[in-house]
């Protein structure tokens, strides 16, 4: 029987990109469809559900990468996992992710 590893990201922003995104979603018509009055009071609860997602996560995950609301370094890091993964090196995909940090990251 062959074994697959499972690999599971959680993607989120930060409670000010949020704030940002639901600005940009009420000022702009044309995304005016994005936003509705339960994410306004959905997120009174945001602590919670950010301790929520870390006690999820820190429960099932042996590796955590951090946030960042850059797409590229996101998806850098994202990738840089996955290739750490399969090809078997841990360590080989960070290390490129280290040389790019002070380029990509917010």
């Amino acid at each position: 029987m062959q074994s697959h590893p499972i690999i599971k990201f959680f993607l989120h922003i930060s409670k000010n990109e949020q704030r940002e995104r639901f600005l940009e979603r009420i000022d702009a018509p044309e995304k005016n469809w994005k936003f509705g009055s339960a994410d306004v009071e959905e997120r009174q609860y945001w602590d919670d559900y950010m301790e929520a997602y870390e006690d999820c996560l820190g429960a099932t995950s042996s590796s955590l990468i951090k946030q960042s609301t850059t797409h590229y370094y996101r998806v850098l890091r994202i990738e840089g996992k996955c290739i750490s993964v399969f090809d078997g090196g841990e360590g080989y995909a960070d290390e490129g992710v280290a040389n790019c940090q002070g380029v990509y990251a917010d």
